[in-house]
């Protein structure tokens, strides 16, 4: 799959991201982080996911994409995924293997469980220099539809 590297975010300032995250619809709706970090690592993920639209399946997903800093100095940005239905939103930040965040939000938690308050869900990254991370969402909204309106921006392109 497609790796984000920072120099392309740099420079385009917003990122469509779906073209870079790899999808796996878990139908059984508890399959443990470990479990599908494990699937990723092995591509057991579906590749090159270019559709916004997960279904109606009852299911629950989990989308995962890797984003490089190629530069020389540490870089922040912000993850948005603009569905703001969506009943639980988790977000799991990697780098090496080790849990960096894991932030539990959606539409059945109180409004203050968002890192940033945002109508939508709003996600920060950090990344250090030379880096690779790895960044998960577990999106379940019982058996309503999910789309996948997700975006990178950097911190100014965000605030316009």
């Amino acid at each position: 799959e497609p790796i984000l590297y920072v120099s392309q975010l740099e420079k385009d300032k917003t990122i469509f991201l779906p073209p870079y995250v790899s999808v796996h619809e878990d139908k059984s709706r508890n399959l443990a982080l470990e479990e599908m970090y494990n699937k990723y690592k092995s591509n057991e993920f579906k590749k090159n996911y270019i559709e916004s639209h997960l279904g109606m399946a009852g299911s629950a997903w989990w989308v995962g994409f890797e984003i490089y800093n190629d530069s020389d100095e540490y870089k922040r940005y912000l993850m948005e995924m603009q569905n703001l239905h969506t009943n639980v939103v988790t977000f799991y930040q990697f780098q090496q293997d080790s849990l960096l965040q894991n932030i539990e939000t959606g539409d059945i938690f109180p409004f203050s469980n968002r890192p940033i308050y945002s109508r939508n869900f709003v996600f920060e990254i950090k990344i250090p220099a030379k880096q690779k991370q790895t960044i998960f969402l577990y999106l379940d909204n019982g058996f309503e539809s999910i789309s996948l309106p997700l975006f990178i921006y950097t911190p100014k392109a965000y605030v316009k």
